[in-house]
C-alpha cells in the first residue's frame, strides 16, 4: 500500500475516490455526489493540489486509489483530520491507520514549521487523535478552511 499527499496530476484519482466516497456513504460527507460530480476537471485538480492549509491523501492498492483522507489547518492553526474514507474491499486492511498516520506526519511537520499547531481536547489515546465536534476553542461552531468545498462540522484534531 502507498499513501502519499495529492498533487495536482492526482486529480483523476482523487475524484473517483471522492465520488466513490460520497456515492458509498451520502451523508458522512458534507457534500453530495451531485454537487462534486459537477466539479470541472479545473476544480479537481485545484482540489488535488496540496497547500499549507489543506492537504487530501490517497491511499493505492497497487496501481489504484483504496483510500482518501483530507486534512485542513483552522484559523487558529489547529490541524484537523475531515474526512477519510476506504473502499469497502479493504476495511480492516490497516488503511485507515496508514491515511491517520499520513495525517498526523503532516499536522506535526506542520506545528513544527509554525503552520499549525496541534491541541487536546478528548484524547483517543490508542490512535493519539482528539476529537471535535465542529466547536473551536471559544466554544463557538468552527468552520475549517475548504468549507466551501463541504468540509466543514465535525473533525478529528492531531495531538502530538
Amino acid at each position: 500500500m502507498l499513501i502519499h499527499p495529492t498533487t495536482a496530476a492526482d486529480w483523476p484519482a482523487l475524484k473517483s475516490t471522492r465520488l466513490a466516497a460520497l456515492l458509498d456513504a451520502p451523508t458522512a460527507f458534507g457534500a453530495s455526489h451531485a454537487s462534486a460530480a459537477g466539479f470541472s476537471d479545473a476544480d479537481w485538480q485545484q482540489r488535488a493540489t496540496s497547500t499549507p492549509q489543506r492537504t487530501f491523501f490517497l491511499a493505492f492498492g497497487g496501481e489504484h486509489p483504496i483510500g482518501l483522507a483530507a486534512q485542513v489547518v483552522a484559523g487558529n492553526g489547529e490541524c484537523h483530520l475531515i474526512a477519510m474514507w476506504v473502499h469497502r474491499e479493504y476495511r480492516g486492511m490497516a488503511v485507515a491507520q496508514g491515511l491517520v498516520d499520513a495525517v498526523k506526519q503532516c499536522a506535526v511537520g506542520s506545528a513544527r514549521r509554525g503552520a499549525g499547531k496541534c491541541t487536546r481536547r478528548r484524547v483517543l489515546p490508542e490512535t493519539g487523535l482528539c476529537l471535535f465536534a465542529g466547536v473551536g476553542s471559544a466554544g463557538k461552531p468552527s468552520a475549517y478552511p475548504g468549507a466551501e468545498d463541504g468540509m466543514a462540522g465535525a473533525g478529528i484534531g492531531i495531538n502530538q
